[in-house]
């Protein structure tokens, strides 16, 4: 990189001037554009100009820090573009002032992308991990329900999308599915033998009577029960396996957030 050379004007800078504004750029470690002419003549160098405001922000409070943020910007832009020289026309404005606001305006913009990934790589490794299409939907709508829980709860106590927040947005997704897999693996694996020990005592208590109508009646009665009582015995058995499990997982988990 080097300064332009010549008479200071309209269309140049003075050398020292720009030496300064070199040196002290290189000392901050800004990225700068690469170091060849400008693609307008051939002659012009990429160079950069400090200008310092002074200024008392809320970096916590996104809305006005990006209000002025806004405002500085657009005052820059609309600022060389009416009286920059034409080869100065595409420089910007950039400051390492607004890292933090850059980190809380790309959380604002991708947490709502990130969580749709994040509940389609779910999707993906429920059915993977349960082999049952059903059951890894099913599973999903509790992840988006743990999640919309959890953004309420956010909502509920004033707290504004920071960092921390973001962070904790994307990892609910990875912390529920965690916990469903489990319920959703023993719900699959459940013993048939305790399944169809429950479904011979609805056969034994069912006694069908001569009537043609009436056993057709108690025919869908006992599926039905059949289905209910298979429901019901994976819930209690998949809840006895691996529900100490989860609950002590779930348990640290927030012990650890909380501290």
């Amino acid at each position: 990189m080097q300064c332009i050379t010549g008479a200071a004007g309209a269309d140049n800078v003075p050398t020292d001037f720009c030496n300064r504004i070199l040196t002290k750029q290189r000392s901050f470690n800004w990225a700068v554009l690469p170091d060849k002419p400008s693609s307008i003549d051939g002659n012009v160098r990429p160079f950069a100009v400090l200008i310092t405001i002074r200024g008392v922000h809320n970096r916590t409070d996104y809305n006005s820090y990006n209000e002025y943020y806004m405002n500085v910007k657009n005052f820059f832009n609309s600022y060389i573009k009416q009286h920059a020289p034409e080869h100065l026309k595409h420089a910007w404005f950039s400051s390492p002032n607004f890292a933090f606001y850059g980190v809380q305006r790309e959380l604002l913009s991708g947490s709502s992308s990130s969580l749709l990934v994040s509940l389609g790589i779910a999707l993906v490794v429920l059915f993977l991990t349960s082999g049952n299409l059903f059951i890894a939907v099913y599973a999903l709508i509790t992840v988006t329900f743990a999640i919309a829980i959890t953004v309420s709860v956010f909502v509920v106590l004033e707290w504004e999308l920071g960092i921390i927040e973001g962070i904790v947005i994307v990892m609910a997704v990875g912390l529920s599915v965690d916990f469903v897999v489990h319920f959703g693996v023993g719900y699959i694996h459940i013993d048939p033998t305790d399944i169809d020990n429950e479904r011979k005592k609805i056969e034994d208590q069912s006694k069908p009577n001569g009537n043609e109508n009436d056993s057709k009646i108690n025919t869908l009665r006992v599926m039905y029960r059949k289905q209910q009582v298979e429901r019901t015995t994976r819930v209690r058995g998949s809840i006895l396996r691996v529900g100490s499990a989860v609950f002590m997982a779930a348990f640290t988990t927030f012990a650890a957030g909380f501290s």
